[in-house]
């Protein structure tokens, strides 16, 4: 059958376009605007409904852990005094501490995670809702297996240049070397080896259906987003010593470059698709990426991390560097990396 085709050719060819848009904001060194980040941050929780935030600023994700440590550790031993006469009120005024910082966290954090699932979730409901148009009620197996692969190709591609800077082209080379007719032999085998081994498998059409139109979904919004970036999440974590890896997952740092890239596809979502969306949260999601680092907050303080002053890439935009930090902070926080692979320096 046909590919099935969510996006018209003109709407394909923007996507260029938003991807560059959005490049030189997650790839920026230049140190940030405090007055703006902290406009930006509260305006975040103002637009959601919440009191706004007491916001600090750091020069790297390592510092502010270590400001976030402290900032805890304070709170917890103004608030656990113990009683002279009760034994036990110092363990219940601990866990009462403890619940109420859990508590607060969650609440503080809540805002800007909210406002960027709402978006999200808007955007893709109405991609849903067009992927049902889409795709056909009658679809077989092999009508499935090969929708599947075709419109999966474009990350196909991206795993095999990665593959290929890394030394090994196997994979992208056996893709590129396999026939049409191969390849449509290929999806005929699997749909038959697919067909019988699920054939107990009740209304196993319509499940075949709804996995097709999740894999339509995440590909086309991969496709868009695209797949070539820098790993700053894993690469940072990664130089972290176990301890205060646990810390940092604890606490759900905002990771404000992933949240950027997002961005390329709710603004290709919301400007070329067209989608409905509230115009005062978007607005707000924009400012607070593009004028914040990464974010970590305890109780009701949010720390806004600097942007790294030097971000280098090989030619598939991973962190490389030879000899020097891939990623370093002004503070001198670096991270080390060979073609996206992290170093321990």
């Amino acid at each position: 059958m046909p590919q099935i085709q969510i996006l018209t050719p003109e709407q394909e060819a923007f996507i260029p376009e938003y991807q560059e848009k959005w490049k030189p904001i997650y790839l920026s060194t230049q140190p940030i605007d405090q007055i703006r980040a902290e406009a930006s941050v509260k305006a975040v929780y103002t637009v959601m409904g919440q009191r706004e935030p007491k916001v600090i600023f750091s020069t790297s994700p390592y510092a502010a852990l270590q400001q976030l440590q402290e900032i805890a550790q304070s709170n917890t031993s103004h608030s656990s005094q113990p009683s002279q006469r009760d034994p036990f009120l110092f363990i219940k005024a601990v866990w009462e501490t403890f619940k109420l910082i859990n508590q607060q966290r969650q609440a503080a954090s809540q805002a800007i995670q909210k406002l960027h699932e709402q978006l999200s979730s808007a955007a893709h409901k109405h991609l849903i809702q067009e992927i049902e148009r889409q795709v056909p009620n009658d679809l077989t197996t092999q009508d499935i297996v090969e929708n599947s692969f075709v419109n999966s190709l474009p990350l196909f591609d991206s795993l095999g240049k990665r593959l290929d800077s890394q030394g090994n082209s196997t994979v992208s080379a056996a893709m590129q070397d396999k026939q049409p007719e191969e390849w449509q032999e290929s999806f005929q085998m699997t749909a038959t080896n697919v067909d019988a081994q699920l054939s107990w498998l009740p209304a196993k059409k319509m499940f075949f259906r709804g996995w097709l139109k999740q894999m339509l979904q995440g590909t086309l919004t991969a496709k868009v987003h695209g797949v070539d970036h820098p790993q700053f999440q894993g690469a940072i974590f990664n130089t972290l010593a176990p301890s205060e890896q646990k810390i940092m997952f604890e606490h759900s740092p905002i990771i404000v470059t992933d949240l950027i890239i997002n961005c390329i596809w709710l603004d290709f979502a919301f400007s070329v698709l067209n989608y409905p969306h509230d115009v005062r949260k978007w607005t707000a999601l924009q400012n607070l990426v593009q004028n914040c680092g990464w974010i970590l907050i305890v109780n009701d303080t949010c720390i806004v991390c600097d942007r790294p002053m030097q971000i280098l890439l090989d030619e598939n935009h991973q962190l490389h560097a030879e000899n020097q930090p891939a990623v370093q902070f002004r503070d001198g926080f670096s991270i080390y990396a060979q073609h996206g692979t992290i170093q321990k320096n």
